[in-house]
């Protein structure tokens, strides 16, 4: 009878490991080195292949591409896009060349020349649309990014934007990022801002570091990571830190110690003293019933269950007494609302803090920038670009004084329309165009133009975008084209802003550009604006 308990017994902690392994684990896996307009890179290839070659025998579903191309990109994309749907673990993994524009980071593809940032769209991918469909469709995402390196290319981009008098805001490193979902991690291969080495054998410092633990059992991911940084800092002699920004709420575990817990007889496994302390360090301070409880549960007559269930309580009934706030939790809540209310809220709890100065100094910003738009005038908007020359609606604010000190067209005489009715542009039947991936409809009628979505690509009917949603509505003088278009977003719906641009002259390409909302905040107002390019190509 003994023998028999003993065997049911490990068949249930055998099928725990089973389970704990059994999530279904995907990964898209890219690497770019034989950039065409600047000097290839040597290790990306083998980086990608190396790290992709790891997660397949940690039980990934591997998405794996190199040196990829701008047409290429979407493809591999949305392969990576269908393989999601059922995963309960998504990772991410980029090394080649990244930069960022207007603080957002992008991927670089092998074709790229970035001449102009109107052409950003099609020779880069932001790396925040990667990780927004990665926090859609799983419950652990995790990203690692070695796109640091010095880059050519961004000087490139960087000295086009400011011959053309715009303000060129333009980094070959990358800029600090932030996620929409409690079970993300992202690992920088350096710190933000920070340009990575490349390294000098066959894979960078990081994915070296990298490789090196990712595969040692029964070792959490974020005391691996301790490990990955500590490699890193003395192969490059302090001069390279990886930087990682953790919002994990659960414990996860490349491989699991299998052997450990399958052969470990049934009263240690029941209650081993120094597994047990370790867990109990690890969730004594979380102040989240959901993890306290899950040391009662795990160990039910452990040595700190009554001091768990003093916690728990403590959380359930909250003390009179408010508990000293958070300074670091309570920033990256304010940067993460994005409003002014909640900058003003970190301002008053911590008005000694360094990062208070920065805020207000946003906060002043924003002010002077909400009077200059109620005033609408030439010197409002002149005072605003005195004070914030390189600010974040400076573009906006040039924009604006260009338009109301433009001189007003003059109204033809009645006669001159009717001389000229018969010279206007027929009404054009709807024709068939390609919008980045998706297909839209044009309709003509006199100077009136209108593009309707007709087949949306997947990530728009994931914004909730479907057939006969209107993307543009507008007018046409000549080659010219003026009115509003769309952003999409599933929680906020459709956002308008204001865009001109032209058609080319074979009225095959049609191009717009304006200002898109972005950062919408709890109330789907919007904190930041980025420049935004429209491309139209008509389908045969």
């Amino acid at each position: 009878m003994r023998r028999f308990t003993l065997l049911i017994v490990l068949a249930v902690v055998l099928a725990s490991v089973v389970n704990a392994r059994a999530d279904r684990r995907v990964a898209l896996v890219i690497g770019n080195a034989a950039y065409q307009n600047t000097n290839p890179l040597k290790n990306p290839v083998n980086d990608a292949s190396a790290i992709a070659a790891a997660l397949k025998r940690l039980d990934f579903d591997v998405v794996f591409a190199t040196d990829v191309t701008g047409d290429q990109l979407p493809d591999v994309l949305e392969t990576f896009d269908d393989k999601l749907k059922d995963a309960d673990i998504a990772l991410f993994y980029y090394a080649g060349h990244g930069l960022q524009l207007h603080r957002r980071n992008y991927l670089v593809a092998v074709d790229a020349q970035l001449t102009s940032e109107f052409k950003i769209e099609r020779e880069t991918y932001p790396i925040d649309r990667i990780m927004d469909t990665m926090e859609s469709w799983s419950k652990l995402n995790l990203v690692f990014i070695d796109a640091c390196r010095n880059n050519p290319l961004a000087d490139i981009l960087r000295g086009s934007i400011r011959s053309a008098s715009r303000s060129a805001e333009v980094g070959q490193a990358l800029a600090p990022m932030q996620t929409r979902s409690n079970n993300t991690l992202i690992v920088f291969a350096t710190a933000p801002d920070k340009v990575a080495e490349d390294g000098d054998s066959v894979d960078s410092p990081f994915t070296t570091a990298l490789l090196h633990h990712i595969e040692t059992p029964g070792v959490e991911v974020e005391v691996m990571l301790k490990d990955v940084t500590s490699d890193v800092r003395k192969a490059t002699r302090d001069r390279q830190s990886p930087e990682r920004l953790s919002r994990l709420d659960t414990k996860f575990y490349f491989k699991p110690d299998r052997s450990e817990t399958a052969t470990a007889p049934p009263a240690q496994i029941q209650q081993n003293g120094e597994e047990e302390r370790i867990y109990w360090e690890s969730v004594k301070d979380s102040n989240n019933r959901s993890l306290l409880q899950s040391y009662i549960d795990r160990y039910p007559t452990g040595v700190f269950v009554a001091i768990a269930r003093v916690e728990i309580d403590k959380i359930d009934k909250p003390s009179t007494q408010e508990s000293k706030p958070n300074p670091d939790r309570a920033f990256e809540e304010a940067t993460q609302a994005g409003t002014s209310e909640a900058y003003r809220k970190f301002i008053e709890t911590f008005p000694n803090d360094p990062r208070a100065a920065r805020l207000r100094k946003n906060l002043q910003e924003d002010d002077l920038w909400q009077h200059a738009q109620s005033e609408d005038t030439v010197q409002s908007m002149r005072n605003y670009l005195a004070a914030f020359p390189s600010g974040i609606y400076a573009a906006r604010a040039k924009q604006r004084i260009a338009t109301l000190t433009a001189p007003l067209p003059q109204e033809p005489a009645k006669r001159s329309i009717e001389t000229n009715a018969p010279q206007e542009q027929p009404d054009l039947g709807p024709t068939m165009w390609d919008h980045n991936g998706s297909r839209v409809r044009l309709i003509a009628s006199g100077t009136s133009r209108r593009f309707y979505y007709e087949w949306p690509r997947r990530g728009m009917v994931e914004e909730g975008v479907r057939t006969g949603t209107l993307l543009f509505d507008g007018n046409r003088s000549g080659t010219s084209y003026t009115g509003t278009a769309y952003v999409f977003s599933k929680r906020c719906g459709a956002k308008p802003y204001r865009v001109s641009g032209t058609a080319s002259p074979d009225d095959r390409h049609v191009t717009l550009y304006g200002e898109a909302p972005t950062g919408l905040d709890r109330r789907c107002r919007a904190t930041r604006y980025r420049n935004d390019v429209l491309v139209f190509d008509l389908v045969e």
